[in-house]
């Protein structure tokens, strides 16, 4: 993996995206979660590092907004992977609305990350085993799994029937409807 290339005057970092971390490189599948790479953005505070992740879209509901914060805080256990420094805060900055940021500590991360290892072999047995459980919503309208799945298709329709579909969903189209 790229080192993380940061100074003193360049302390907010955000991904990159792409999997370097995935070191199978097409020899099986990894036991371990794939990585982003990072990169430094301009800025800095005297408090320490804080990961910022820009968003566009609306700010989370009130009750959703602590779990919302789940991704920047595994970029921050990722830096602070990568670099030995922790980060003192994370940050989600609504463009156009406002900041959602928390402190960063052991316990947040531990908790994030302990839960992207569970997710992650959950993952991996569902792919061994050829199952996967649904959970069917609103974004059912979205996945390109659509035409095959029974759940999502009878979400999709429902949403239609009830008139809570947008008529730019994707599966719309792909339903026939």
């Amino acid at each position: 993996m790229n080192s993380v290339p940061w100074t003193s005057t360049t302390k907010n970092y955000e991904s990159s995206g792409g999997r370097p971390g995935d070191r199978s490189k097409g020899s099986g599948r990894s036991k371990t979660p794939p990585r982003s790479s990072w990169k430094p953005l301009n800025g800095g505070s005297e408090d320490g590092l804080t990961i910022t992740d820009y968003k566009t879209g609306r700010l989370p509901r009130a009750p959703d907004r602590p779990r919302s914060l789940g991704q920047v805080l595994l970029y921050a256990a990722a830096v602070e992977n990568e670099t030995g420094e922790r980060p003192s805060r994370a940050r989600l900055l609504y463009l156009g609305n406002e900041v959602l940021e928390t402190d960063v500590s052991a316990d947040l991360l531990g908790a994030e990350t302990g839960r992207l290892a569970d997710s992650w072999s959950r993952l991996g047995r569902d792919c061994t085993e050829g199952e996967f459980a649904t959970r069917p919503g609103p974004l059912c309208g979205w996945c390109p799994f659509v035409t095959r799945c029974p759940d999502g298709e009878q979400e999709v329709r429902s949403r239609i029937g009830a008139g809570r579909m947008r008529d730019d969903a994707p599966a719309r189209k792909a339903l026939g409807i």
